[in-house]
């Protein structure tokens, strides 16, 4: 464990809360940039659906046109994959500084109580 005096200590915590909250900030909105755009994705591979359900699949039965549907819509079904995957991210990343600004200012009640010893 690396040692650090109280008054480095309490520097370190003030200066990372001075931080946070643009870089929450920062990261909220990423979050909702990224969520219209899944959005977005998603209208898209409905509209794809419907333009090629009212166009006629072609197929014997409800399962090879559901079959052939799949394949004609792959590609919006990547990237509507691969957004939920980003947002995901994104969602972690803005837990991940939520639970760090909890932690800092836990630490920094404790530096300003004295609890903590030199």
């Amino acid at each position: 464990m690396i040692s650090m005096d109280v008054k480095t200590l309490k520097s370190s915590v003030l200066e990372r809360l001075a931080e946070l909250p643009k870089e929450l900030k920062q990261a909220e909105h990423q979050l909702l940039l990224r969520n219209q755009e899944l959005q977005d994705a998603r209208k898209q591979l409905t509209t794809r659906e419907v333009e090629l359900t009212l166009a006629g699949l072609e197929g014997k039965n409800a399962e090879e046109r559901k079959a052939n549907l799949l394949v004609k819509t792959e590609k919006e079904r990547l990237a509507v994959q691969e957004l939920e995957r980003i947002v995901d991210a994104q969602r972690v990343e803005v837990s991940v500084l939520y639970n760090e600004l909890k932690a800092l200012t836990a630490m920094a009640r404790l530096l300003a109580s004295g609890e903590v010893a030199s």
